[in-house]
C-alpha cells in the first residue's frame, strides 16, 4: 500500500510520516533531492548522505556493502 510512485513531502509540516521519521531519528532534515539515509538491516539508520553524494560514491558503497555484510 506505500505509494512508490507518488510524489510526497520531505521536510516541513507537510513531510510524510516516513521522512518525518528519519528526519525525528537521525537528527536531520532532507536538504534537496536525492538524500539518502543508509538503513541497516536492524531498521536503525547507520548514515545520512546528502544529496551532492551520488550512488556509485566508493565510501558510500563502501558504507553499503559493510551493511549488507552485517548478521540480522
Amino acid at each position: 500500500t506505500f505509494p512508490l510512485f507518488e510524489r510526497s513531502s520531505v521536510s516541513g509540516d507537510g513531510a510524510s510520516p516516513f521522512f518525518q521519521a528519519l528526519a525525528k531519528e537521525s537528527g536531520v532534515t532532507p536538504q534537496w533531492n536525492f538524500q539518502k539515509y543508509l538503513i541497516g538491516r536492524n531498521g536503525k539508520i547507520i548514515k545520512v548522505y546528502p544529496s551532492n553524494v551520488g550512488p556509485d560514491d566508493p565510501l558510500f558503497r563502501i558504507a553499503i556493502e559493510a551493511a549488507l555484510a552485517e548478521k540480522p
